[in-house]
């Protein structure tokens, strides 16, 4: 399961690194202006994501990559600033090892007390 997501999940990030690396900054910016409000991106999100990733590399990517809700847009931001594809590869790698691993971990571990979850939900929703 942990192969299937790391790999489902360095395939997505190619698709955003591509996006960002083939398209111009200009389409880019105006999708999100038209369209971010649906992702949940700012251009002053862009501007920052940006900014740090050329200031730092591919530390950024490594780190952007185990937070949700940044984890999708830093594959883009990425391939905008043309981060070495190499680095790239190695810290989406490493970074999808250990944010599938422990989704996972979490995953079946709550999968297995799933009985004592659905109490708890029930005297919740009562």
């Amino acid at each position: 399961m942990i192969i299937v997501g790391i790999c489902g999940d360095l395939v997505g990030s190619l698709i955003g690194y591509a996006i960002g690396y083939f398209l111009e900054e200009n389409l880019l910016l105006s999708l999100i202006r038209k369209y971010g409000k649906f992702i949940l991106v700012t251009e002053h999100d862009y501007s920052l994501a940006t900014t740090w990733i050329k200031k730092y590399g591919a530390p950024v990517v490594f780190v952007g990559k185990m937070l949700p809700g940044i984890k999708s847009f830093v594959s883009v931001a990425a391939g905008i600033t043309e981060v070495k594809f190499v680095k790239f590869i190695i810290s989406n790698l490493l970074a999808a090892l250990i944010y599938v691993s422990f989704v996972s971990y979490v995953g079946f571990y709550l999968g297995s007390k799933w009985t004592f979850w659905v109490d708890i939900l029930e005297v919740l929703n009562s």
